[in-house]
């Protein structure tokens, strides 16, 4: 699990790195890994999974995810 002493636990990289373990662990929702495959899609049912992505990360402390998934939607 990534923590940095200055920085502490980073959420976004342990998301990243391990979701299976996030998922496991109730960082993220059981769906997440299904919502990031959704994710990558065109269309409406894309940018849905997008957003909630970013809701999720968000949520976690993984504030540049919740960026990164929010841009995708403008």
């Amino acid at each position: 699990v990534p923590f940095d002493p200055l920085r502490g636990f980073d959420p976004g990289a342990v998301i990243e790195g391990n979701p299976r373990w996030a998922e496991a662990w109730k960082l993220v929702p059981p769906r997440y890994t299904e919502l990031t495959e959704r994710a990558e899609g065109k269309g409406p049912e894309a940018a849905g999974a997008a957003l909630d992505l970013s809701g999720i990360h968000y949520a976690a402390g993984d504030f540049a995810g919740a960026a990164a998934f929010g841009r995708r939607n403008l």
